[in-house]
């Protein structure tokens, strides 16, 4: 398997799970390029562990 294959693999499932969770508050304001409070960074911080079990391979 090549490296640029993995890399689409992985970003394809970067964009499913950001997909799967436009209603995070945090999420949306990221990707409207806002500015994040102690509130916001506290919850991307607790909710890291269930990003990352999403883009886990299968």
């Amino acid at each position: 398997m090549s490296v640029g294959t993995d890399r689409e693999r992985f970003r394809e499932k970067v964009r499913v799970c950001l997909h799967a969770h436009e209603d995070h508050v945090a999420l949306r304001k990221l990707r409207r390029n806002r500015q994040l409070t102690s509130t916001d960074l506290a919850e991307l911080s607790s909710d890291t562990h269930h990003f990352l079990r999403a883009l886990e391979p299968r």
